[in-house]
């Protein structure tokens, strides 16, 4: 009799198999041995399978068994696992995605042009809708490389990795020139890395998978692929102390090489580094500019981190400046010739020199930045604080617009031979920019007023 489990030849009659020691149940009694009475070059007719119920087995004869688990080669000849996730997400999902992405960034880019205006075409104007339609490129790259991709692997094509490669590079290439145009140099270096090491990673899963290869039916794909060259096995005749010799020759000449050109590399670019760092200091000092009231001569530098933003201003503010960091926070200078404002009795009472910090107190000041305030306010404080040369009214209280949101409110007062010097400050976050709020305010230069002296305290 045969074993049905390892297909061996044992004796008739064994109720345990010696090879494999599967234990099984003997043929029935009186049932004629199998063959018996069958004419040479006949076999005896066979009985139709019939499956038994899940859990039992038949009362006689041999019990079934499941067939052997498959093997990798067999299991991964179909598309499965994360090669067909990933396969779905570039064939079906990215393409979608990416369409609803740019068409946002679309609609958004054009609203921004609409905004600026014909007579205000500049780059810095342009700036936030380029940026948008750059990265409408970017997102229309990647899903492009990468549906052409998972359609390849689809089809066991083997120029899917160099195809993946090749479109990878090109958005990488493409991040790190949009930052180095909108963003900065050091944006510019994290997108480029992170770029780097997500393609390291994703180009180590598609070099070293068993089931790509194997789906792949062969290493064609390596073969063709920018930076897995499949390498050329050495001649038979060359045995393995040779071989180690060679590569421990060629490796200790790899590392010479490196250090030398290491060392060449820091030593020339050392005066250069040296160079670029001090443009980018005198274009940081650039940018910080000198502004004049042309109201009453007072001037004051632009710190860096704040720009000047011309598209707002208004008979309220003569200068309004914006956080170089995008973060919904409104700067604003303002000056007011409070003299002239008065009328004919009121100068007869009061002279124009007369009208400075002294004449007012802390109450009169916070009535009157709050009662311009329509919206609700609350937590409403006023203090005095020497900023820079001077002394100022610093008023500040939350307050709440119509459409239900709460930010802070900073005025910082100063008052001189009759003109008004305020300072206005506004978040809706936290106070991200304070710190050059108040250097901006540091560096004013009131003209015909005597600054506070050094030594005297807060």
């Amino acid at each position: 009799m045969i074993c049905p489990q390892c297909q061996k030849i044992i004796a008739e009659g064994s109720k345990r198999c010696p090879f494999c020691g599967v234990q099984f149940s003997a043929p029935p009694q009186g049932q004629a041995q199998a063959g018996a009475g069958v004419p040479q070059g006949q076999y005896a007719p066979q009985q139709p399978y019939a499956p038994y119920p899940q859990g039992q087995y038949p009362p006689q004869g041999y019990a079934p068994y499941p067939p052997p688990p498959l093997t990798p080669a067999q299991k991964y000849q179909t598309l499965g696992g994360f090669l067909h996730f990933i396969t779905v997400i570039w064939h079906y999902i990215l393409p979608i995605f990416s369409a609803l992405a740019v068409l946002s960034y679309v609609i958004r880019g054009f609203k921004l042009v609409s905004e600026v205006g014909a007579d205000n075409f500049t780059f810095e104007a342009l700036k936030p809708a380029l940026q948008l339609f750059c990265l409408c490129v970017i997102l229309i790259v990647e899903a492009v490389f990468d549906c052409i991709a998972g359609v390849k692997i689809e089809r066991r094509d083997s120029s899917f990795l160099r195809l993946w490669q090749i479109g990878t590079l090109i958005k990488i290439l493409f991040a790190v020139t949009q930052q180095i145009v909108f963003g900065s140099a050091l944006f510019a270096v994290l997108v480029g890395c992170s770029g780097l090491v997500s393609f390291a990673v994703w180009h180590l899963y598609f070099a070293t998978s068993l089931r790509v290869r194997i789906y792949m039916g062969s290493e064609d794909y390596l073969q063709k692929a920018l930076f897995h060259k499949v390498l050329l096995k050495l001649k038979p005749n060359v045995d393995k102390p040779t071989k180690s010799k060679n590569s421990l020759i060629a490796t200790a000449l790899i590392f010479i090489f490196s250090v030398i050109v290491g060392v060449n590399a820091y030593y020339t670019l050392k005066p250069v580094m040296k160079q670029l760092r001090t443009q980018i200091e005198a274009t940081q000092q650039a940018q910080v500019s000198e502004y004049t009231d042309e109201l009453t001569g007072a001037t004051f530098t632009i710190p860096k981190g704040l720009k000047e933003n011309k598209k707002i201003v208004n008979d309220r503010y003569s200068l309004v400046l914006e956080s170089a960091h995008d973060n919904f926070e409104f700067f604003g200078f303002s000056s007011h010739d409070m003299f002239e404002e008065m009328d004919e009795v009121e100068k007869q009472r009061i002279s124009r020199a007369e009208m400075n910090n002294e004449m007012f107190t802390r109450k009169e000041i916070e009535d009157w930045f709050t009662e311009d305030a329509p919206e609700s306010i609350s937590e409403i404080k006023t203090t005095v604080e020497r900023i820079g040369k001077y002394e100022y009214y610093v008023v500040s209280f939350r307050q709440t617009d119509a459409s239900g949101n709460t930010g802070e409110v900073v005025n910082f007062a100063h008052y001189y031979n009759g003109y008004e010097y305020v300072f206005h400050y506004e978040t809706y976050f936290t106070q991200f920019s304070m710190n050059a709020v108040k250097e901006w305010i540091a560096s004013t230069t009131i003209p015909g007023e005597t600054p506070l002296p050094e030594t005297k305290k807060k």
